[in-house]
């Protein structure tokens, strides 16, 4: 099954690709928007063009382990996503930020949180 992850963020959205074919996940063009549901159409656009199964959404927990503002946000959009009937699914995301420079941090992110997704469901 094909699968999209993303990375969200309040004004920017990091998104990665895994096809099923070649279970590699591979950046896509970050998402800018206004608004919460400025993404979730974007996010529901990109789904059906690369007729992914599952949306994994990074929950962005805080480093006790707990959630803060960021996360009910992305719990927010998740909840959003399902009433439009995507399948979504949550992975911490705790450092998933990459520290090199030159590269879309925002997609990279969604790169890793595909790749522990892809560790999970492999486990």
């Amino acid at each position: 099954m094909n699968v999209l992850a993303f990375d969200i963020g309040t004004k920017r959205t990091g998104v990665a690709f895994m096809a099923e074919d070649t279970g590699v996940p591979v950046a896509l063009d970050t998402i800018p928007h206004d608004d919460p549901s400025q993404l979730v159409k974007e996010i529901i656009k990109l789904k059906l063009s690369k007729n992914a199964g599952i949306v994994v959404l990074g929950m962005p927990l805080l480093l006790s382990g707990k959630e803060g503002k960021q996360a009910q946000y992305v719990k927010n959009i998740g909840e959003i996503l399902r009433k439009n009937g995507v399948k979504v699914i949550y992975v911490d995301e705790r450092y998933t930020t990459p520290k090199m420079i030159g590269i879309d941090k925002n997609s990279a992110s969604a790169c890793n949180i595909l790749a522990i997704y892809k560790d999970q469901v492999n486990s």
